[in-house]
């Protein structure tokens, strides 16, 4: 039996496939990464490249103008996000779609930040607050009526700074053993105190890449801040522990 040609580039194909090296493997998977991520970024500014959360379904309150691309989540604004995944895909295929459909990207989706986006899935009901959201075992732990004061809030990102360089020290020394034991580390130290959600785990493997925490001890610690505060229970945990501190007058030292 004779090959037609196009057979013999399914076979050529098929072999190349199964006889790549791992650094092939790491290459083409990188590559699709960031062939994803230039998408995305289309997409994100299309939509205008910013949290489009106003009023008091906003973290804080207000009208949220995060704009850093980390923070930042698409996020369907009829609440048909389970339709759409099940219909063409989640994660890449998601954003190669909408970028292929922008007309219907910008009518579907919106941009929210990823503690606005958390918020709206609890008040919908998405995931029911203080129950097993089904994912890993993981807990949803979210404030959504403002347990902290602004002013607690604003305290307690500067109370973080004194975290930053020994945060800095640990993701360096854990670079190549994965978010896992980024999570472990933290909770040792006592500063993932709530039941861990998506949320955090997907920002866990955002920080433990070097290009995500390479800014200024400032962005790095509004970065680390935003998220750990606005969480149920670290929220009042970090009142009462911000209350004691100024009462006595010293400020928590955290671990080298």
């Amino acid at each position: 039996m004779h090959l037609t040609s196009s057979s013999k580039e399914n076979i050529r194909e098929h072999a190349m496939r199964y006889t790549r090296t791992d650094e092939s493997r790491r290459a083409i998977r990188r590559d699709a990464q960031e062939y994803t991520q230039v998408r995305r970024q289309a997409i994100l500014s299309i939509l205008g490249s910013k949290c489009s959360c106003v009023g008091d379904d906003c973290w804080h309150s207000g009208d949220c103008v995060t704009s850093d691309p980390r923070c930042l989540q698409l996020d369907h604004v009829n609440g048909d996000g389970a339709a759409d995944r099940k219909r063409i895909g989640g994660g890449s295929n998601t954003v190669s779609y909408y970028f292929n459909h922008l007309s219907e990207a910008a009518e579907k989706l919106q941009i929210l930040c990823a503690n606005c986006n958390w918020i709206k899935c609890v008040r919908d009901g998405e995931i029911p607050k203080g129950k097993d959201d089904g994912n890993n075992g993981y807990r949803a732990a979210v404030v959504v009526s403002r347990v902290a004061p602004v002013s607690v809030r604003i305290e307690g990102l500067s109370s973080y700074r004194s975290l930053v360089k020994s945060f800095r020290r640990l993701a360096d020394s854990i670079i190549g053993e994965g978010e896992v034991n980024l999570f472990k580390t933290l909770e040792r130290w006592g500063i993932v105190e709530t039941p861990r959600h998506p949320m955090s785990y997907h920002l866990a493997r955002s920080w433990s890449r070097q290009d995500f925490y390479s800014g200024s001890d400032e962005d790095l610690t509004l970065f680390l801040g935003e998220k750990r505060v606005l969480m149920d229970g670290t929220a009042k945990i970090l009142d009462k522990r911000i209350r004691e501190a100024s009462k006595e007058g010293e400020q928590r030292q955290w671990p080298n």
